[in-house]
């Protein structure tokens, strides 16, 4: 959450784990009906987006249930590829729905390090995770190291509309619509209120942008699509001299 002083405060590991354990079984489901079917197409915008061509290696950090790795891995060939998540019950979904056996699938709460060698992919990716990121700094410190020279940092988010009329109806959307519809299909209404909140006071996409920079990433760019409400934000690892 983000407090009276403009400081985003995230949720406690534990907390956050649990909230997705409990919604894992339909959370797929409630992602397409709360998007209105629109969350696969901004995954697969954002792959459009970002890829080359050239990358071979992968790591969907946040994973979930597997849904932005497969975009990446339907558009082109990768010979090694990582889903990652601190959720079980999330990873336990993504195995038995994959038809693809040379994934790894790894239970590992990026905030608290990624247990990968420096150097070792090509792309790093989330979608939808950032929010419940312990601590962000540790993560794109964590990123950095992980990429390789040139390799690619790859984040969509939900974020919010800048214009007026817009961002009116969507909070109306976010605050009634998505706790009252996630609570009736999960049976969780804490959980899509702390997804609702989260959304509602989470950091600008240039703020994120900011934060990449920080840690060291450069060519760094913003794309928003749907009006604002999800935002592409990537940046690159320097080429080492």
């Amino acid at each position: 959450m983000r407090t009276d002083t403009g400081v985003f405060l995230p949720p406690e590991p534990d907390q956050a784990r649990g909230f997705f354990s409990r919604i894992a079984r339909r959370y797929d489901f409630l992602n397409g009906f709360l998007s209105f079917g629109l969350d696969g197409v901004w995954r697969d915008w954002a792959v459009r987006r970002v890829l080359n061509g050239r990358e071979t290696s992968i790591l969907d950090v946040g994973t979930g249930t597997g849904k932005f790795l497969n975009a990446f891995t339907k558009r082109q060939v990768f010979k090694k590829k990582c889903g990652m998540d601190f959720c079980g019950e999330m990873l336990e979904l993504a195995k038995r729905r994959s038809r693809d056996p040379s994934i790894l699938w790894l239970k590992a709460d990026a905030a608290r390090g990624i247990p990968f060698r420096a150097g070792s992919y090509d792309v790093i990716a989330a979608a939808f995770a950032l929010r419940s990121i312990s601590s962000l700094k540790i993560f794109f410190q964590e990123t950095i190291r992980v990429l390789k020279s040139g390799g690619k940092l790859v984040l969509l988010e939900l974020t919010r509309p800048r214009s007026r009329g817009f961002k009116n109806l969507y909070s109306v959307y976010l605050k009634g619509y998505l706790p009252a519809v996630g609570a009736l299909f999960s049976g969780a209404r804490d959980a899509y209120s702390f997804l609702s909140d989260s959304v509602s006071r989470f950091y600008e996409p240039e703020e994120i942008r900011a934060q990449i920079e920080e840690a060291g990433f450069a060519g760094t760019e913003v794309f928003p699509c749907s009006g604002g409400i999800v935002t592409l934000i990537s940046g690159v690892k320097k080429h080492e001299d």
